[in-house]
Formats: C-alpha cells, sequence, structure tokens
C-alpha cells in the first residue's frame, strides 16, 4: 500500500447514525470522501460516554469493503464529571496525538461547532495542519441566553478571533 496522507477528522459525537444532523452528514459523506480520495487515511475521533454504546463498526460498514481500511474511527472514553465532556475529550486527543509515532493530519477537519476548533488548537500536532472548520452551528448563537449582555459582545468577539485561526470555514445556513 502506497505511503497514505493522514486526515484528521475531530468532532464532539459517539458517532450514532440516528443521533443527529452532524452524524448524518457524517454518514452520508465520508464514504464520499475515501472514494474520491484513494490517497487518504481518514482518522475520525469521537467520544462515548462509559455504558454507552461503541459505533465505530457501524461507521466502518458505511464505507465500501475497498475503502473500509483506510479509514481508522477513534472513540474516547470518558465518564460523565460536572465538566463538559469536551474538556475530557480535548485532554485525550492531546494524549493520543503525542507519541512521535503518530504524524499529524495534513489537513484537520473541525465538524460541528467551535468546540471541536478548540480541540485541534489545544493538540499541538494539530497546529500546524492545514485546519478546516465546518460549522453546523455559530456556538454563541446557540447559547447565548446563558450569557448576560456585556459577557456576549466579549465572547462573540472571542469566537470570532479563534475561527480566523482556520483555514477554511464551511456553514451550514446563515
Amino acid at each position: 500500500m502506497p505511503d497514505l496522507k493522514p486526515v484528521d477528522w475531530v468532532i464532539l459525537s459517539r458517532l450514532d447514525p440516528s443521533a443527529g444532523g452532524r452524524e448524518t452528514w457524517l454518514y452520508s459523506f465520508l464514504p464520499t470522501l475515501l472514494a474520491a480520495e484513494k490517497d487518504i487515511e481518514l482518522r475520525v475521533y469521537g467520544q462515548r460516554l462509559e455504558g454507552q454504546p461503541d459505533f465505530t463498526d457501524t461507521l466502518r460498514q458505511a464505507i465500501t469493503p475497498r475503502d473500509r481500511r483506510r479509514l481508522k474511527p477513534v472513540l474516547f472514553l470518558s465518564r460523565r464529571t460536572r465538566l463538559p465532556l469536551f474538556f475530557d475529550m480535548a485532554r485525550q486527543l492531546r494524549r493520543h496525538m503525542a507519541p512521535p509515532e503518530i504524524p499529524p493530519g495534513r489537513y484537520v477537519v473541525a465538524a460541528g461547532s467551535i468546540l471541536e476548533h478548540l480541540m485541534v488548537l489545544s493538540s499541538p500536532k494539530l497546529r500546524d495542519s492545514f485546519k478546516i472548520v465546518w460549522l453546523r452551528t455559530i456556538f454563541l448563537d446557540a447559547k447565548s441566553d446563558r450569557l448576560p449582555g456585556p459577557l456576549l459582545a466579549l465572547a462573540r468577539w472571542i469566537e470570532g478571533q479563534l475561527l480566523k485561526r482556520a483555514h477554511l470555514l464551511i456553514a451550514n445556513g446563515d
């Protein structure tokens, strides 16, 4: 097998095909991507809680048999704590990527929201990769009712600054 270019895909999801919009998109897009790009190895990073089913085999089954060997799904196992799950996945992603024998992805896709992009930015090995952020939603539009007015303007500015660190933005809707 010739040298494959690694592509990292980070999604705060347990990869359940019936979980919602981004998972539906993932299951329909990844087979097309792997069929079109024969020289990539696609490493998909997600997260599941203890006791939740592991959907990595389900994701593999969505890929044609000839392309399946180039898909490497990894679900980090987490326990529910007081902190949002995002923090544990970010920590596990950094730890997983740390060994020198794991090359950084030539491209890294943060799929979903600013949270996935923060995970990518927090991983030293992924910082120099070409960063693609696929925004399913503007995070603060979904969470703005939880922030007092003066903090909302600051948070929007910070979100904008973080998104500027991506090389390519793909967005749904407005």
